[in-house]
């Protein structure tokens, strides 16, 4: 089937070293228009840059490596990164300038999540705690052990019920009471959660290094696991409202199956998928919904939602180990040659331009 899409190259920027966070893409809510990409890497550094021009609007210098994606405060006035050294910053999203630091025991690789109702972001660390902080008071409200090892993986916050659920290196998943951070449930998977849960109104998503990606309702019952052929590091999508989850495997392919736990579709990539993957829809693509994910070989690949059928396909000249972010027709993503990249989606046969 021939590919309906092609990805050029709109802009990329120079971070220094390896770019394996994910970007965070922020949309102006009154305009549209206005958007930055806000991203760190190993050199230390975090930029953020203008979406569709690629000017880097500041550039602020950390402690240490930056593995860790950012996430944005309730009130969008500030960007809250972790770093190698085990500081979580609060950086003025207008230029960059710290606004607070706070120290926790060891490396913070996890990325940050920030309840929308309290404001309260909520981080894990590589010392074994999840940690709470209120960053207008600049205080740590709680801080939970995490029982069985470091905390990689990302917390992911469920609305209703109001739970905090987060993933071990020693292989537990906690369901985390956000408001007074006790413990609610957990579930030992066996083996380490690299992966950041996922849900919906009614599961918990989770993939484990045993290969399994699991399903558990928000009691803490295991509903379900599906079996892939290799270590899972990626982490669920789950778009609202549909019925498919999709996930990568470092058996090299990707993963469609249903909340009844049903392989859809699987698609073989070119290398391991470390990445999580991207759901979007957008009108100017024959209002279709499609799939972004990389491969760890750099390749990007876009396909269709419904069957797995390759739509585009790009390789970057370098590793990928960064999940891709799609705003409009535009793919972000970091890259192990240093950059990090937006690439226009454009109708097959479309030329570059200057």
């Amino acid at each position: 089937m021939a590919e309906k899409w092609t990805l050029h190259v709109r802009w990329r920027s120079d971070l220094g070293k390896c770019v394996d966070a994910s970007p965070l893409v922020i949309v102006s809510y009154a305009d549209k228009v206005s958007a930055f990409v806000y991203i760190g890497s190993h050199s230390h550094v975090i930029q953020a840059i203008d979406l569709y021009s690629g000017k880097v609007k500041w550039e602020r210098t950390l402690r240490d490596r930056i593995e860790s994606s950012a996430c944005v405060s309730k009130c969008g006035n500030f960007i809250i990164v972790g770093c190698y050294r085990g500081f979580i910053y609060v950086l003025r999203s207008s230029d960059g300038e710290v606004q607070w630091t706070f120290k926790t025991e060891d490396a913070v690789k996890s990325s940050p999540a920030v309840d929308p109702s309290t404001g309260l972001v909520f981080i894990g660390s590589h010392d074994q705690h999840v940690y709470a902080l209120d960053i207008y008071r600049e205080e740590c409200v709680w801080k939970l052990h995490s029982e069985a090892g470091a905390v990689f993986s990302s917390p992911h916050l469920s609305l209703l019920p109001h739970h905090l659920y987060v993933g071990t290196l020693g292989g537990l998943l906690l369901a985390i009471n956000p408001v007074k951070g006790n413990r609610i449930w957990k579930y030992f998977c066996g083996k380490p959660i690299f992966s950041s849960p996922h849900c919906d109104k009614n599961y918990v998503f989770v993939g484990c290094v045993d290969g399994n990606l699991y399903c558990f309702n928000h009691s803490g019952e295991k509903v379900w696991e599906f079996s892939s052929q290799g270590p899972i590091f990626s982490s669920p999508c789950v778009p609202s409202g549909a019925n498919e989850v999709f996930f990568g495997s470092h058996d090299c392919f990707i993963y469609c199956c249903n909340k009844e736990g049903n392989l859809v579709w699987k698609f073989e990539t070119t290398s391991t998928v470390y990445a999580t993957p991207f759901v979007f829809h957008h009108q100017d693509l024959e209002d279709k919904t499609l799939l972004a994910v990389v491969s760890t070989d750099g390749r990007i690949w876009l396909l269709d939602t419904e069957a797995g059928f390759v739509d585009g396909t790009e390789k970057l000249p370098g590793e990928v180990f960064s999940s891709p972010v799609v705003w409009g027709t535009m793919i972000v993503v970091g890259c192990r040659n240093n950059f990090v990249y937006c690439l226009d989606i454009c109708p097959s046969g479309t030329n570059k331009t200057a």
